[in-house]
């Protein structure tokens, strides 16, 4: 069986267009299926921050040893912070229009 090129591409085609359609479809206009439980609560099988709840999980078991705060080794550290001098702050509300660099006028 002979097949020109041209019916290969067109169903080639169709078919692409098909599968297009297929994600398209199941996407937007498919929606997924609500378990609800016995108490009529939705159960949900994935849950939402379940990295944040495992995060909390870990912190909850960190221990911190309240000898090293009294320790000579702690004591003996220094503050080496410097102090912040004032500086000018910009226009009250940067989102004032200007003209020429003066705040106010229109």
């Amino acid at each position: 069986m002979n097949v020109t090129p041209i019916i290969q591409k067109l169903v080639l085609t169709v078919l692409i267009l098909l599968a297009l359609g297929y994600v398209v479809y199941s996407t937007l206009f498919v929606e997924n299926e609500v378990v609800i439980g016995e108490d009529g609560v939705p159960l949900v099988t994935e849950v939402v921050g379940r990295d944040i709840l495992m995060m909390a999980d870990k912190l909850d078991s960190i221990n911190i040893n309240r000898n090293v705060f009294s320790s000579p080794l702690f004591a003996e550290l220094k503050d080496i912070s410097t102090q912040l001098s004032p500086e000018e702050q910009g226009k009250p509300n940067p989102f004032v229009k200007t003209v020429g660099g003066v705040a106010g006028l229109r």
